[in-house]
């Protein structure tokens, strides 16, 4: 009976040893990095950036941290309270300001015992891209903001990549934008970003670095209240909000402030 044991635990270890790497690399969690609008980042304005994360099996309860570098000796760090239900994707919205000399972004997880379930380095530098996981695209860090937002305007989703494309090759968008001065034609000075209306931000400093948002009013009037109220924030705070009047029933009047301003 001993030998038989024995035998069976002989039979049975290659299998454990081959599901273990597999095991311990389902737990990891992983995340996607979408930063601007297509990428795009104004330097020294805020910008949004989100974080999709997936925890494959483990259901993870604590905080994001996010923390870059400010100066040659200071640093910036953001928490976030999160919750990660395994296996389904979780979006998590920071709003960053990266200085004119980004270098690099990292991101913890960490739960509610202290303990790091999650941590990577990324290098937003152009020029040394080494070391970033396969997939992760560093930002374009422009001079000024360059990004006209379109919402729920599908129709110019293709033209606009288009548009980028023909403009862009064979420089890369920062380089483009670093190089090129105020007296370019309008077409040649800007960057047409679409976004679904359910991919806003509900925070007024994520539009911070756009240059204009172009919407349909029945857009806009369907977003959540959180969402609107903050495209109206950023408007009162200096933001251009162009409104596509397509709604005939005027309903977009309720949501505009009061005031000379805001006549159509």
């Amino acid at each position: 009976m001993r030998w038989l044991c024995v035998l069976i635990a002989c039979l049975l270890c290659p299998t454990l040893s081959a599901q273990s790497p597999a095991r311990k690399q389902d737990d990891r969690i992983s995340v996607r990095l979408s930063f601007g609008f297509d990428q795009i980042v104004a330097v020294e304005r805020f910008a949004p950036l989100r974080l999709e994360f997936t925890s494959p099996v483990h259901h993870v309860v604590g905080e994001v941290i996010v923390t870059y570098a400010q100066d040659g000796s200071q640093t910036m760090s953001t928490r976030i309270p999160v919750t990660l239900a395994a296996g389904i994707p979780t979006p998590v919205d920071v709003i960053v300001c990266l200085p004119h000399f980004g270098t690099w972004i990292d991101v913890r997880v960490q739960d509610e015992g202290g303990r790091t379930r999650f941590r990577r380095r990324y290098t937003i530098a152009e020029a040394d891209s080494r070391g970033n996981p396969e997939g992760f695209v560093p930002p374009a860090l422009v001079q000024r903001r360059v990004t006209v937002l379109a919402v729920g305007l599908d129709d110019l989703r293709e033209p606009a990549q288009q548009w980028a494309r023909s403009l862009w090759a064979p420089s890369s968008p920062a380089a483009f934008f670093a190089e090129s001065d105020q007296t370019l034609e309008f077409e040649q000075s800007y960057r047409v970003s679409v976004m679904a209306p359910e991919r806003l931000f509900a925070s007024w400093a994520a539009y911070d670095g756009v240059a204009a948002v172009v919407a349909p009013a029945s857009a806009v009037s369907s977003l959540p209240e959180r969402v609107r109220r903050a495209l109206i924030n950023w408007t009162l705070r200096g933001g251009e909000l162009i409104l596509i009047i397509d709604d005939a029933s005027n309903a977009w009047r309720t949501w505009l402030p009061d005031g000379p301003a805001w006549d159509v």
